[in-house]
């Protein structure tokens, strides 16, 4: 089956088994995909011989936005993305929004096919090597961290359990509160996503932990092991921000729990300066970037 696939039910196990075999970014995952999908916004997926993408189609807006790293070899890449593009565009997109590494974006600049938009936003990616963590949290470094969590484990009963062992109405308010509590409109666009984990019982991941203080569910996080590769993809990282300790407890938690499973390189996902300089506490071995901007018809 070539073009554009929409109906993700009857194709589900084309699309696990293309992303099993060519598989190797921390966002292919089929239900990373699914569950970007509510109202008004559809997942799709373009195919094109051994080569695909995954994208998003925001209707109202009649734009699109690929979703991941092609899945193609590196050298195909860019002519996967600009034989989508030619796709949409000849069905009357608008504007067709990438994240891709600064190097792509300034090769599609160069061969001037489109028009290419400012950069729209950074992201830092931290990648973690568990065999230089200390999970004892050790030494003068980890001191900062060591004070927030026995702030909170001093002051109230904390637990962990899996989120796929706790009621999914509880799990929907925490949602809700970490929405409420994030100011910016593009994390509060994230909402539908977590909730859509939730209600498909965290489909597609293989370690979900929950952190419970005083008997309430406070922090979700859950994640999978990236195709094709070594390192393991933290995709869901989220608190209500009611405790002090919270995210410092919620982080530590996950990395320890990685580490005994046997997982050695973590990577923690694309965040914005404010959120990445929260993730350089726990000290990682290295990082990447990539930059988010659209493309257009000239």
């Amino acid at each position: 089956m070539e073009g554009l696939i929409t109906d993700f039910d009857s194709n589900k196990e084309i699309m696990e088994s293309f992303i099993s075999e060519r598989g190797y970014s921390c966002d292919h995952n089929y239900w990373h995909f699914r569950n970007m999908e509510e109202q008004y916004v559809r997942p799709v997926f373009y195919k094109k011989d051994n080569s695909g993408l995954f994208a998003l189609y925001y209707e109202k807006e009649n734009d699109y936005e690929i979703l991941a790293d092609v899945l193609a070899e590196e050298y195909k890449a860019k002519q996967i993305i600009y034989d989508f593009a030619e796709l949409v565009f000849s069905r009357g997109a608008n504007k067709l929004f990438i994240n891709t590494a600064p190097e792509l974006r300034k090769q599609i600049q160069k061969d001037n096919i489109f028009k290419v938009s400012k950069v729209l936003r950074y992201f830092e990616s931290p990648v973690f090597n568990l065999n230089n963590f200390d999970d004892s949290l050790s030494g003068r470094d980890w001191k900062k961290v060591r004070n927030h969590i026995n702030s909170l484990t001093k002051n109230h009963k904390v637990k962990v359990m899996d989120c796929r062992d706790i009621e999914k109405e509880k799990l929907l308010k925490l949602v809700d509160e970490w929405s409420k509590q994030r100011k910016s409109l593009v994390s509060k666009s994230w909402k539908p996503y977590f909730e859509n984990f939730v209600k498909n019982n965290f489909q597609g991941c293989k370690i979900t932990r929950c952190i419970l203080v005083d008997d309430e569910p406070c922090s979700i996080a859950a994640g999978w092991q990236i195709p094709n590769s070594e390192i393991y993809y933290s995709s869901i990282g989220i608190h209500n921000y009611k405790y002090n300790g919270l995210g410092e407890f919620a982080y530590i938690d996950e990395l320890k729990e990685l580490k005994r499973e046997g997982h050695r390189l973590i990577d923690l996902g694309g965040s914005e300066k404010r959120f990445f300089d929260f993730k350089k506490k726990f000290k990682p071995e290295k990082t990447y970037q990539s930059v988010f901007y659209w493309i257009r018809p000239r």
